[in-house]
């Protein structure tokens, strides 16, 4: 047994490895298909490194990686530090980094070429070619598998055990190839086998949109990825934890239950695979002005928008914190993929969201031992419906219960009850100086205020507090602690709010169709009669935006640009931190004479409103070296 443990540790850390360069991916040159992967538990050994990559869990996915080598670290996507994810957050409007405040723009791609949020994404290229490695080896031994005259039950098992190995790496390269060019474009990956052994450079011309290099690219991607919506699961396997029947073709018979796989909760599924497709679309719509491509992506997001098995979940919150170790509730409908989680799936998002000192937060017990790394800006998080947070405590926005604009924190102060008319010691309640015209009362800026109703004292936030807090995950400590926690990066709600964008955009399309789907959401937050208002940009120099309140947006005489800019606002506000933040501004346009909304916020930190090259991040300078200069710099840096 501890031989055979050894063995798995020991394949598990070659699955994972790769090698020096960026671009020089050899790898697993000792395996070929006669002797690894062999077996199922091969294949599972194999699959379970991928899935790896996509997870919510943090630290390094490289385990021949030095644990202080900051250079060479792949965090997986959807951690809380450092994934992809998270990044693609912190250099837009829905996120403050108080560790990084340089990070957006202009000084951010300063230290870029020695961050790992970077490196580590672009390192993602050898994931692509671990990849191409596996499709070849499990179509081989397919290949040989149904060459064989007889086949026995377990034959056909192997069968179908492949058949489904090769649609879920598929998948993940193709998502793969989606990471890499949402942050940089198209780059050189190893997608054919034959080229694995070659450690020569391609040329990599300098990034444009509308090269022969980016649509090669883009083809292999959409390639792999319309293999996965059509090869892959359903999605009601994959959300039931249910057991696949293997058919016996020619016969009516099966092998009953033959494949339990990694077990089917937190597995790929065909709706993953379109709904990475429909974002496809819908970005390079924007990005090439081609109009035609929006029906492209209505094609996918119906496809998964119709699916009877998806619902709204009746409470936000529930979303993301009604979810088991065997999957979502029965209730919780809205799930179309989410990260799996267990013991060892520490996301960091507990420390780095928690402010320090904290011991409570929107009703749940914390340690005291926060960082505060992590805060949503006081502007965005006023760009929600506060209505109801000073008289009674509770917003309109029902989305507010998993974000914090007070919390509870260890510290003592000692006050004189006015009913009691003795000194009493109670904890601080750090709260945000509401500084906007509906909140003025909320607490006195000078010396804070004391609550005679509730006996507790609140504490001007200029001294703790940069942000609102997000505790989106509503998990209680404990199960932060052993790491229970899971992301939900592909969800319902973002498919109708995906549909409504697409009916506004393409030919054709119907403006109450998209008012129809968005009043799906904001029926579901309580804000469906919210009203227009504007309110002051703390971190942009006292300057005043404009909030569509779905009252307007939703009326039948709404002009499409205010249908639009609340669209915008709203996948903001339905969808912080779930990763989609820079896609999005990125693909809406800009009324202010930028390019689209994430130069015109870049505006905000002396970028000028005509400088275009910051929606894709430079290439970093190791790989540069290494490609002898066959590789050219993304444009602007």
């Amino acid at each position: 047994m501890k031989y055979k443990i050894f063995s798995i540790l020991f394949c598990a850390s070659l699955l994972l490895s790769s090698c020096s360069d960026f671009l020089q991916p050899k790898i697993y040159s000792d395996f070929t298909d006669e002797n690894f992967p062999k077996s199922d538990g091969d294949i599972d050994l194999v699959l379970a490194s991928f899935y790896a990559n996509f997870s919510s869990t943090w630290g390094p996915q490289d385990p021949s990686v030095s644990q202080s080598n900051e250079s060479r670290k792949m965090w997986a996507a959807y951690c809380g530090m450092n994934g992809w994810s998270q990044a693609s957050s912190g250099v837009t409007d829905e996120m403050f980094d108080s560790w990084y405040p340089a990070w957006r723009f202009g000084a951010l791609w300063a230290f870029t070429n020695d961050k790992t949020f970077y490196q580590g994404c672009y390192q993602r290229v050898a994931v692509v070619a671990k990849a191409t490695q596996f499709i070849s080896f499990f179509q081989s031994q397919l290949n040989e598998l149904n060459a064989k005259a007889t086949k026995s039950n377990n034959d056909y098992v192997s069968i179908r055990k492949r058949e489904l190995a090769i649609a879920e790496i598929r998948a993940f390269r193709g998502w793969t190839m989606f990471l890499l060019y949402d942050w940089f474009g198209a780059v050189e990956v190893k997608y054919d086998p034959a080229t694995l052994e070659d450690m020569g450079f391609a040329n990599r011309p300098m990034y444009e949109s509308s090269s022969e290099y980016t649509k090669s690219f883009l083809n292999k991607m959409v390639g792999d990825l319309q293999y996965a919506a059509t090869n892959l699961l359903d999605a009601n396997i994959t959300l039931s934890n249910a057991k696949i029947a293997v058919s016996i073709p020619g016969t009516k018979d099966s092998v009953p239950a033959a494949i339990d796989k990694l077990g089917s909760w937190g597995r790929l599924n065909k709706d993953v695979a379109r709904m990475l497709l429909m974002k496809h679309y819908m970005n390079r719509a924007a990005e090439t002005s081609n109009v035609a491509l929006w029906d492209s992506a209505k094609f996918y997001c119906d496809q998964v928008r119709t699916n009877s098995i998806y619902s709204l979940n009746p409470v936000y919150s529930k979303v993301f914190s009604d979810i088991t170790l065997t999957g979502p509730s029965n209730n919780n409908k809205e799930i179309i993929w989410a990260t799996s989680f267990g013991p060892k799936a520490e996301t960091q998002s507990y420390q780095a969201n928690t402010p320090k000192g904290c011991v409570e937060i929107l009703g749940l017990s914390r340690n005291g031992l926060g960082w505060g790394g992590y805060y949503m800006p006081w502007d965005f998080y006023y760009s929600y419906d506060t209505t109801g947070i000073v008289n009674t405590g509770v917003a309109r926005d029902e989305r507010l219960k998993t974000i914090a604009d007070w919390y509870v924190s260890s510290d003592k102060h000692e006050y004189r009850d006015p009913i009691k008319k003795e000194l009493v010691s109670k904890t601080k309640r750090y709260v945000r100086w509401h500084n906007y015209t509906s909140h003025l009362n909320m607490i006195e800026q000078s010396k804070g205020r004391y609550d005679s109703t509730n006996y507790r004292y609140e504490q001007p936030g200029n001294l703790e507090l940069h942000g609102a807090v997000v505790v989106k995950w509503l998990i209680s400590e404990n199960d932060a602690s052993r790491g229970q926690h899971s992301s939900v990066p592909f969800r319902y709600a973002d498919v109708l709010l995906s549909a409504a964008e697409i009916e506004l955009n393409r030919a054709g399309g119907s403006q109450s169709a998209a008012q129809g789907y968005i009043k799906m959401i904001t029926d579901r937050a309580n804000t469906t009669k919210s009203v227009s208002r504007e309110i002051e940009v703390t971190s942009g120099q006292g300057k005043m935006i404009r909030v569509i309140g779905a009252t307007s947006a939703l009326a039948a005489s709404c002009p499409k640009d205010t249908l639009m800019e609340f669209l915008f606002q709203e996948r903001g506000r339905e969808l912080y931190w779930e990763g989609w933040r820079r896609m999005d501004m990125i693909r809406f346009k800009s009324s202010k004479g930028a390019a689209n909304k994430f130069i015109e916020f870049a505006s905000r930190y002396n970028v000028p409103l005509t400088d275009n090259h910051y929606v894709k991040f430079p290439i970093p300078q190791k790989a540069l070296y290494e490609s002898g200069k066959a590789y050219q710099q993304n444009q602007g840096y």
